[in-house]
């Protein structure tokens, strides 16, 4: 399980976009868990996925939710790796990173390394990847704001849904 800068990630604007690109490993920065995805549609989603900044230029095939609409390129975007969409191996090296993000950053300040890969590939060997692919424990206490907050959404949408269909009901013509 030796991964170097050039292997390609498979990486989407949301986890159920259709539209996937890959990128190389060494163009993503930031790795970490979250359940709110960006750009115009952003979803608060109900488990928590790996999210990473890259540059909208750095995609190696395929293609992002982006459309540089809003100025000239490179633009940050933030992106999701999808599990079902890598390896295996790669999803859970990428998985386990996302968990030591904050260690590696202060790592990467203390001994001025270039850049994050290599300080990762350095404390691998402090910090095994585990055979399970699991979240880190850090900010669980924030799961349970989220999930009422995702509780609300869900019921204000199913509010809004009964409403227009009450009012397309009473637009509609009876014969």
């Amino acid at each position: 399980m030796d991964f170097n800068a050039d292997t390609l990630l498979a990486v989407r604007r949301q986890p159920t976009d259709r539209r996937i690109g890959k990128v190389r490993l060494a163009d993503i920065r930031k790795l970490h868990w979250r359940r709110q995805s960006g750009g115009i549609k952003s979803r608060f989603m109900a488990q928590p996925f790996v999210f990473g900044l890259i540059r909208c230029t750095d995609i190696a095939e395929g293609r992002i939710a982006h459309s540089c609409q809003h100025g000239p390129p490179p633009h940050e975007v933030l992106v999701c790796m999808c599990q079902k969409d890598n390896p295996a191996a790669l999803a859970t090296f990428i998985a386990h990173i996302a968990n030591l993000e904050p260690a590696i950053r202060e790592r990467q300040r203390a001994t001025g390394a270039d850049h994050w890969l290599a300080v990762a590939q350095t404390m691998l060997t402090e910090f095994p990847v585990p055979a399970k692919l699991t979240r880190s424990k850090q900010g669980q206490g924030k799961n349970r704001q989220g999930k009422r907050r995702y509780k609300r959404v869900e019921a204000r949408r199913r509010r809004l849904r009964a409403l227009s269909r009450r009012a397309t009901a009473l637009k509609q013509p009876s014969i």
